[in-house]
């Protein structure tokens, strides 16, 4: 991307005689990617927590690329979750079933939704535990996020019988090591 060329304006607000400068950058990139998906959500109040859980899981393993439980307050002021789920138009209607089996519920909400999210980047890093997988996120070319994989640090916890936050704490210090280079 290159500037094409500084412009004045004097829009609202401005005195005559103060124009203020922009530089406009034409064919930039753009530092995050963009995806139109869906939210999926119910209201459930009448489900236990265990089989909750386990619809979690199945909407994961449905398709859903997240998943998520929200408290809410319902009629009668009654204690409930809004679950919801974050997915592509290939996933929606085996979603929308599953929500439908697998819970309470006897109505559903789909909402279009834009994503945004930060260009990611893993990298492995070596600690003295073993190596664990990390994710980058950059922004302007920073690393703004960075960030020890978990399910690596419990399996070395659990290996190892070093405490999880040990294991978490000298990953952390590997990663910040290596995202000076990235």
């Amino acid at each position: 991307a290159a500037t094409v060329a500084p412009a004045a304006s004097a829009g609202t607000g401005m005195t005559a005689g103060s124009a203020s400068e922009v530089e406009v950058e034409v064919g930039a990139e753009p530092d995050w990617t963009v995806s139109s998906l869906f939210v999926i959500e119910a209201n459930i109040d009448d489900m236990p927590a265990e089989h909750t859980a386990y619809t979690l899981e199945r909407l994961l393993a449905a398709g859903a690329r997240d998943v998520w439980m929200t408290p809410c307050t319902m009629k009668k002021s009654r204690s409930a979750v809004v679950l919801s789920c974050l997915t592509d138009a290939a996933h929606q209607a085996a979603l929308l079933q599953l929500l439908f089996t697998e819970t309470t519920t006897i109505g559903a909400r789909v909402l279009p939704v834009q994503r945004y999210a930060l260009k990611r980047k893993e990298v492995t890093v070596t600690t003295h535990l073993g190596e664990v997988r990390c994710k980058l996120a950059t922004l302007n070319g920073r690393v703004v996020n960075a960030k020890p994989e978990f399910d690596d640090c419990a399996e070395i916890a659990r290996t190892s019988g070093t405490p999880l936050a040990e294991v978490r704490r000298v990953a952390a210090e590997q990663l910040a090591i290596a995202a000076r280079d990235v």
